[in-house]
């Protein structure tokens, strides 16, 4: 659909996508066969008009707020854009988390109505916030089962009923009414609700796809990263105002499956799965014979050197190109087979991803693109594209942002999409400058190119006794290159060096003692076994010689668990919660620092000079 033709409201895009491609596929949902059922734009339109009209008559109106709690699903979409044609505003809700989140989310955004996945979920909702709800619905209840006082099924809601709600048309929300009630990820205190109209995300919208012309009709994408924060809700919308064909993956643990099977010419993904991925591949190739192994090893070598030489402009000498189409044949393109082999964009956010990991996809073929973006502004501040990127940064700014850095390093930003306040809280003072640009709270710095590089969170940034600053995500994904470590969480804020808590690769580990011939406990015990500390020990010494002498971790402890969304050590996009995971932590992270200890690495960096156990 051309820019000048995208509508300013939600549902004015899925009326103009079912008026004029109505036979045309929409999405695509799994059946409990395994079959993928389609859903044209038509079906969509109708089935969002007919539960608009159902929320309606159970009291949903103009304004009010409809919460949606559940994993990734077609019915979710389906509910969010029933609710946007009634004249509601979506509050998305994690399914991951605690019952405190969800009544906290509930009672600071006053939800009339709530749509839940499961029971589980439905029981992280107590009474007395059941009573202020003026309805319930629940996906998953059989019908045979009555769901409870209160709670009525998703499917009884009256599908037969006509529109005839004069209030309830296509137009019903203008671009100046809420859409969405969005609540930041909280990584740094309690999360803070954030109001954004039809117009500011059909606004953003249109910047993204202007920011990324190649994004047309014949793409296929994914729908698999959690709906309750914005980030996969607005892809969601590109996808729609772009005429691409949305699969939605209700289970991310069979994604890669998934991806097999649909191909996908698009995949979003936060770091963390780009890490996973990388394990698989690596572990894969362990499995193959000796041969086998030298030969992806030689043309990995191959593919990094032709990845260099195009990145910094060099010209790719003859030898090189006739070697690399060989080994390409050979070895990349079953590499890239794991995406399913159509790939066109790949791109990652939320989190900086290692620029060691984004010089290997490269090197095999697969250019993954960073992108960085704020819950204060649903258009995203930067992206990587696919003929202007730069490992290590987040690529050039949108047009539609006005970036500024200040003195002290911090990211200024101004724009029509930058919010004007906290939902009840008005606009904070303290987060804007005097001439209107908004605190990212992120140090940042421009290249001459344009390319915008984050140092850093200013609320992150950790200072040593001895005054120097370091930036503990960076430390970390340096850290996160050893297969046996899974979570690396640096702490030393005002101490004379770092230490970390660590949660470890279990499969990788179980590997390695079934090589030394130790038996392998539950892996609750495997921080408690010698080895394991000893190889821990190893491997952080080992890569500690990539940073500098402070930037280096001095002592470890091994959590017995990994770190989780609902222990509220994770936000829903697995960003580290640092100030709760130091709080839980707390007595752990004091006997680091215990000047009585010997100091944990340093028979470790003594012992380096072994070599690892292979990893898998």
């Amino acid at each position: 659909m051309p820019l000048d033709r995208i509508p300013d409201t939600i549902p004015g895009l899925l009326r103009a996508l079912a008026e004029r491609d109505g036979g045309g596929v929409a999405s695509f949902h799994r059946a409990p066969t395994t079959a993928w059922i389609p859903t044209t734009w038509a079906q969509l339109g109708q089935e969002v008009m007919v539960r608009a009209a159902a929320f309606r008559a159970m009291g949903l109106r103009n304004g009010a707020r409809l919460a949606i709690l559940g994993r990734t699903c077609r019915e979710w979409q389906v509910a969010e854009l029933a609710g946007l044609a009634a004249g509601a505003v979506i509050v998305g809700i994690d399914a991951h988390a605690a019952p405190e989140q969800v009544a906290r989310t509930l009672e600071h955004s006053g939800a009339s109505g709530l749509v839940v996945d499961t029971p589980s979920n439905l029981d992280k909702v107590s009474p007395p916030h059941r009573k202020r709800l003026r309805f319930l619905l629940l996906l998953d209840q059989p019908r045979e089962h009555a769901p409870g006082a209160r709670v009525r099924w998703w499917w009884d809601a009256d599908l037969s009923a006509p529109t005839r709600d004069p209030a309830l048309r296509w137009e019903a929300p203008t671009a100046q009414d809420p859409a969405a009630l969005v609540y930041t990820s909280g990584t740094t205190g309690e999360p803070k609700g954030i109001e954004y109209t039809h117009g500011q995300l059909m606004m953003a919208c249109r910047s993204i796809i202007e920011e990324f012309p190649g994004l047309g009709e014949a793409n296929t994408v994914l729908c698999w990263l959690p709906m309750g924060p914005l980030f996969q809700r607005m892809l969601n919308l590109v996808a729609s105002a772009t005429g691409a064909t949305t699969y939605f993956v209700e289970d991310p643990r069979e994604v890669m499956e998934r991806i097999r099977e649909v191909k996908p010419t698009v995949f979003v993904a936060v770091p963390r799965f780009y890490e996973k991925l990388h394990e698989g591949i690596q572990a894969r190739l362990a499995g193959q014979p000796r041969w086998k192994q030298r030969l992806v090893q030689a043309a990995l070598r191959v593919g990094l050197e032709r990845s260099r030489r195009q990145r910094s402009g060099e010209a790719v000498p003859p030898g090189l190109r006739l070697r690399h189409a060989v080994l390409d044949r050979l070895v990349f393109r079953q590499i890239r087979a794991v995406m399913g082999g159509r790939i066109k964009w790949m791109l990652s956010g939320s989190a900086p991803m290692a620029p060691w990991l984004l010089e290997f996809f490269h090197g095999v073929g697969l250019l993954v693109l960073e992108a960085y973006g704020l819950s204060e502004n649903p258009v995203p501040i930067a992206a990587n594209r696919p003929h202007a990127y730069r490992f290590g940064s987040v690529g050039r700014p949108f047009r539609m942002n006005d970036l500024r850095i200040a003195a002290d390093g911090e990211l200024l930003v101004k724009g029509p999409g930058v919010f004007r306040g906290y939902y009840r809280e008005g606009r904070p003072v303290d987060c804007f400058t005097p001439d209107g640009y908004y605190r990212t709270s992120d140090f940042a710095r421009l290249d001459d190119d344009g390319f915008l590089f984050l140092v850093g969170r200013k609320s992150e940034i950790i200072k040593t006794s001895t005054g120097r600053r370091i930036s503990p995500a960076q430390v970390e994904a340096v850290y996160r290159r050893s297969p046996y470590l899974d979570d690396v969480v640096v702490v030393g804020n005002s101490r004379k060096h770092l230490a970390a808590l660590v949660t470890v690769n279990a499969p990788a580990v179980e590997t390695a003692l079934a090589r030394a011939g130790i038996r392998t406990p539950s892996r609750t015990e495997l921080a408690a076994l010698p080895f394991v500390r000893e190889l821990i020990g190893r491997e952080l010494a080992q890569h500690g010689r990539a940073l500098s002498a402070h930037e280096q971790v001095r002592a470890f402890e091994i959590l017995p668990e990994p770190l989780s969304v609902a222990a509220g050590e994770l936000t829903t996009t697995l960003k580290p919660r640092r100030d709760r995971i130091q709080a839980r932590h707390h007595e752990l992270i004091e006997r680091l620092y215990d000047e009585s200890r010997p100091a944990m690495l340093s028979a470790e960096a003594g012992a380096a000079r072994a070599e690892a156990p292979a990893p898998r």
